[in-house]
């Protein structure tokens, strides 16, 4: 009898000691492809953090690609789950049953981390949640979405930022995130002060709400890690928008060595060590239209060119183009953002067409001197992600798609008098609901540099 117990004691201890010796599982989970190419790049962000982790001990990580795991069965034995997705109403975690597994998973311990759109979520469905899973989330009416250069001066002291040095790097940033109560439990990783001129009274669900304007001046939160009284731990990362950033080391590094933390697995000394080249930053992207090009230049014409014909922000629908041409001999036509940033901004010319003297001719037949886009290339006949234009319900062939901040340049036909068109927002950005708002404008000289400011 005492020798049975002794073994089967023995058993039970050699058995933990395995357990304890396992490797931890990370799960990576990506959205399905969104926005312009280059941008919320989910399958390739996270492949790319599998990557960087492959040759760290005492982890295995697992990468689920387009929108959820493979099986569920895959949960069983996670130590944490990261999200990198499209959110809002659409947030993966709120498909099917998916909520519920979630919170079974936190009841065990298990870390939770979410990446920029991924950590924006209704508040009435998934914000509790995740307000208690990972510190804090992205609330509409509440919370704001701008593309700004954060500069993180002072790095905090703790496990995920070991390595991390002090940087500055433009990209979607969130801030006003709605955290728990007085920030129970919650420790900020990244903090900066967002300039003043993003704070624009113009209300709508991601800016200008009257809450943001209190904040003038203050540092706001735009990581940070949390640990819940269940024992388990979340991060909240609300950059991420631009694919080519985890090609910075101090960002990438963060986010790294937060997974780790989640997990509960030892952070090194001096931090995740990896290495990314652009070939590794080029790989496993989203066929969305072809690949990245690079941020469109400013034009540079005369300071003082004014529009001969500039539209209203546009947060929906169209607004219809009769500009006097008097001869031109040149026409650009420019798109910048409505002051909320470039999120979601497909831009759309529809029917342009330019009367002279013996006839209309369609715009989109002739060959453009020159088109920038902000994300992926301007197309003819095709919305920016080189699918149909459609704008309000309503189909259009006749056209050129384009993404803000984007100058196109034509050579005009001789004798021109006048320009029409539809200067309109494409449904395929309205319907992500992620802030697209766009300003339209035309110039008969070339642009100043000044015409890419928002209004």
């Amino acid at each position: 009898m005492i020798r049975s117990l002794a073994t089967f004691l023995l058993a039970a201890l050699l058995t933990a000691a395995s357990a304890a010796d396992a490797p931890r599982k990370i799960i990576l989970i990506a959205g399905h492809p969104s926005h312009g190419s280059g941008d919320h790049e989910h399958n390739a962000g996270v492949l790319l953090l599998q990557k960087c982790l492959k040759d760290v001990p005492g982890v295995t990580v697992e990468a689920h690609l387009n929108g959820w795991v493979s099986a569920d069965e895959v949960f069983n034995d996670a130590a944490a789950v990261l999200v990198y997705s499209d959110g809002a109403g659409g947030h993966p975690i709120l498909q099917d049953q998916r909520l519920a597994r979630i919170s079974e998973l936190m009841d065990k311990g298990v870390g939770l981390g979410m990446i920029h759109f991924a950590t924006e979520i209704p508040a009435d469905r998934g914000g509790p949640e995740l307000r208690r899973w990972i510190g804090g989330y992205f609330e509409t009416y509440w919370s704001v979405n701008p593309f700004w250069t954060a500069d993180f001066k002072v790095i905090p002291n703790h496990p995920a930022t070991r390595g991390v040095k002090p940087f500055a790097i433009e990209d979607e940033w969130y801030f006003h995130m709605r955290f728990a109560e007085e920030m129970k439990g919650v420790t900020p990783l990244l903090s900066a002060i967002p300039p003043d001129n993003l704070f624009r009274e113009e209300r709508g669900d991601r800016s200008g709400n009257p809450d943001i304007f209190k904040t003038k001046g203050q540092a706001h939160h735009l990581a940070w890690v949390c640990e819940r009284p269940d024992g388990g731990r979340g991060f909240g990362f609300t950059g991420g928008h631009k694919h080519a950033n985890w090609g910075n080391d101090d960002f990438r590094k963060l986010v790294l060595n937060s997974l780790l933390w989640i997990a509960k697995v030892d952070v090194p000394e001096n931090g995740v060590a990896s290495t990314v080249t652009p070939q590794d930053l080029a790989a496993n992207l989203d066929k969305k239209g072809g690949p990245p090009p690079p941020a469109p230049n400013a034009p540079a014409g005369d300071p003082n060119t004014k529009a001969v014909w500039k539209s209203d922000v546009l947060k929906k629908g169209s607004v219809d183009v009769d500009v006097k041409l008097d001869n031109a001999q040149q026409i650009w036509l420019v798109v910048t953002d409505g002051g909320d940033g470039s999120g979601c901004d497909w831009a759309n010319w529809i029917e342009p067409r330019v009367e002279t003297a013996t006839g209309s001719v369609k715009l989109s037949e002739l060959k453009w001197e020159s088109a920038t886009s902000g994300h992926a290339q301007p197309q003819v006949g095709l919305n920016v992600t080189g699918t149909p234009l459609v704008s309000e319900g309503k189909a259009y062939t006749e056209g050129i798609g384009t993404h803000a901040r984007s100058v196109i340049a034509y050579k005009l036909p001789a004798a021109a008098t006048r320009f029409t068109a539809k200067a309109a927002l494409d449904d395929g950005g309205t319907a992500q609901g992620c802030g697209a708002t766009v300003s339209f404008s035309i110039f008969t000289a070339e642009p100043p540099a000044a015409a890419f400011e928002a209004p």
